[in-house]
């Protein structure tokens, strides 16, 4: 994959099933983000949060996720799905894999205007989320403390919620 970018999702991006529904991308492995902090207080347009990973500069804070190889066109489609400059920004950042190598990743973190602590995922979004981190043998710790306590709110949308469960099966 000569050529390819890098990328770093700590998001619903981890589940595979749905970046692939998305783009195409290849598993690097798992990675650790040092001086951030999961959280999913980036406000979405339908009202939900959505996942960010939070610079904080403090050494205890970390971020796990999903380092995939993506063509430079995806990176494009990826920019449009995350709405690049107007809700996320893409930055690179340093990141060590979890076989020890390190990595320069692209990774998109919310804006702080847009950022409401108080701001809940809809339970799909979740789903996709904790999927991932499940399907990526994320530490267990990690998934405990950071992802499966979150509380979530029930789409008002329905027909939103089946769309985003139809990638997995058994699921419904």
């Amino acid at each position: 994959m000569s050529g390819d970018i890098l990328y770093f999702a700590y998001g619903s991006n981890m589940s595979t099933l749905r970046l692939r529904n998305r783009i195409a991308a290849q598993v690097i492995g798992t990675g650790l983000l040092p001086g951030y902090r999961l959280n999913f207080h980036k406000k979405w347009t339908c009202g939900s949060g959505k996942c960010d990973a939070l610079h904080t500069g403090n050494v205890t804070d970390q971020v796990w996720g999903v380092v995939y190889a993506i063509s430079p066109a995806d990176i494009g489609t990826l920019d449009t799905i995350e709405c690049k400059d107007i809700a996320y920004f893409r930055k690179t950042v340093d990141l060590t894999l979890s076989t020890g190598e390190t990595c320069q990743p692209e990774i998109y973190v919310g804006r702080g205007e847009d950022l409401d602590p108080t701001a809940l995922p809809f339970n799909w979004y979740k789903h996709h989320v904790q999927f991932g981190a499940e399907e990526n043998d994320l530490p267990a710790d990690y998934i405990t403390r950071m992802i499966a306590p979150v509380p979530t709110i029930t789409d008002p949308e329905p027909d939103r919620l089946q769309r985003e469960f139809a990638i997995y099966p058994n699921q419904l």
